[in-house]
């Protein structure tokens, strides 16, 4: 073989060991540095609320709402509530709760009747004062939605629409 190629394969070679040697020493060098789990860990901290998921994600004015989520506390305490954000100029609606859990909401659209869909985020203030909001909006039907003209609910007589 050509001492050329001895050569090259050699430095080669000691490249791949430094950088194999860097990326086996690195946590060791670099103690300061955070895992994956470590940033992942700091995203959503154990003092933080967060809501997964808001069902269902369309209804009425006084539909029953599940939301789902961790921290929110056993008990809403003094600050717990849940607000309901249309937009469009609305402030925000408090939440009737129907019941709290550290994991789960349970509360009720308020009476509102747009004439067309709207689309709200759901907000949680746990029981410490801390938000969080729904990533996926609630869709509150309007008066004009075609869910609604779909005729009486049940008990419901077409007179009272």
């Amino acid at each position: 073989m050509p001492a050329c190629f001895r050569e090259s394969s050699r430095s080669v070679r000691r490249q791949l060991f430094t950088v194999l040697s860097l990326i086996l020493c690195l946590p060791v060098l670099l103690p300061g540095c955070a895992t994956e789990e470590e940033i992942l860990a700091d995203a959503v901290t154990q003092d933080s609320s967060f809501v997964s998921s808001v069902v269902p994600i369309k209804g009425p004015p006084g539909a029953r709402v599940r939301i789902r989520g961790s921290e929110f506390g056993e008990s809403p305490g003094p600050a717990g509530q849940v607000k309901f954000h249309p937009g469009s100029g609305i402030p925000p609606l408090t939440m009737q709760l129907e019941s709290w859990s550290n994991s789960e909401i349970m509360a009720i659209v308020p009476q509102v009747q747009p004439l067309n869909d709207v689309q709200a985020k759901i907000e949680v203030v746990d029981s410490r004062g801390n938000t969080a909001f729904s990533v996926m909006s609630f869709v509150l039907e309007g008066a004009n939605s075609t869910v609604n003209k779909a005729g009486p609910k049940p008990g419901e007589s077409k007179a009272a629409r």
